[in-house]
């Protein structure tokens, strides 16, 4: 890993703010930045979850609506087809899915689910047909803003200014009508092409250009992973840590420094600094982390139908 990020939350406040506001909790509003910068760094490294990184097959798009117990296991079925060993397999959901999972009689109800409720209780789905299920909302869809395009059905080029997309990227196209090959409904992947802001697209990731019969001088094209869950195995994205400490002098100017790890490695660092000709103390959270794509193999993405 060569490349290094840092994120931080901040909290600052005064002693007047403190004093005449009865209500503000600065424990608590620490621990709300803290999960804030949590998502901030989950939505970040699962930016890297993508056809184009990730093009293993996976279940059939489902909507939120509709995702349950059958779903996870179509899931189960296909990572025991893939040999996927049994120990380490995780489920990551994006809210509207973990909580329509949830919902579902075998997995809330405590006289069903063995667990004593713990389930209810909680708010966490927990283990679900050998996945360490969870739900969060840094798993983020990974899609982008629609931009104008235009296309040339003699030679089957795209061309978009500044689009930004990678080889394999998973695309749409919202406002075509018409011709045949690409549609408004129609999934494609990115094909690079040698002249600037030009490409193709395929039917299937590292497939051929199609053949498109549609000639738009205004269109729309955007990237569209629609991310909504995962099953995952700890090597499909490599992530790291590294905390970078204040030097001494640093140090010395601080009320209070700590780095705080968990199980996983994750670890924060937190600074507290006081300024007394302001009257005002800033709490600080920070990490220092790095990440990239693993084996590509260990990573199925759940997708909901494409509207």
């Amino acid at each position: 890993m060569t490349t290094w990020y840092n994120k931080v939350q901040a909290l600052s406040f005064t002693g007047a703010e403190r004093a005449r506001q009865p209500a503000f909790n600065p424990e608590m509003h620490g621990r709300l930045k803290g999960e804030a910068l949590a998502y901030d760094v989950l939505a970040h490294i699962f930016g890297v979850v993508g056809a184009a990184n990730y093009p293993g097959t996976t279940i059939t798009p489902v909507t939120a609506g509709n995702f349950d117990e059958s779903e996870v296991a179509d899931m189960m079925q296909l990572c025991a087809d893939d040999h996927w060993p049994e120990m380490g397999r995780s489920l990551i959901l994006g809210t509207s899915y973990g909580a329509n999972l949830l919902k579902q009689g075998q997995i809330i109800d405590a006289s069903k689910r063995g667990d004593g409720g713990a389930s209810f209780r909680s708010g966490r789905v927990g283990d679900v047909l050998g996945f360490d299920t969870h739900v969060s909302a840094g798993l983020v869809p990974n899609n982008t803003t629609a931009i104008a395009c235009t296309i040339e059905a003699d030679d089957d080029i795209v061309t978009a200014a500044l689009h930004g997309f990678a080889d394999g990227d998973r695309v749409i196209f919202p406002t075509l009508t018409g011709g045949t090959g690409l549609t408004a409904a129609t999934v494609a992947y990115f094909v690079r092409d040698a002249t600037t802001n030009a490409f193709k697209v395929a039917a299937t990731p590292g497939g051929a250009a199609i053949n498109v019969t549609v000639d738009a001088s205004a269109g729309t094209v955007r990237k569209y992973e629609d991310v909504r869950g995962i099953a995952v195995l700890p090597s499909a994205i490599l992530v790291g840590f590294s905390p970078v400490p204040p030097t001494d002098g640093v140090r010395k100017k601080l009320v209070d420094y700590q780095e705080l790890s968990d199980e996983n490695g994750l670890t924060i660092q937190y600074r507290r600094i006081a300024y007394d000709d302001t009257d005002e103390e800033v709490q600080a959270m920070e990490v220092h982390y790095s990440f990239e794509v693993g084996d590509a193999a260990q990573l199925k993405i759940i997708r909901s139908p494409l509207a």
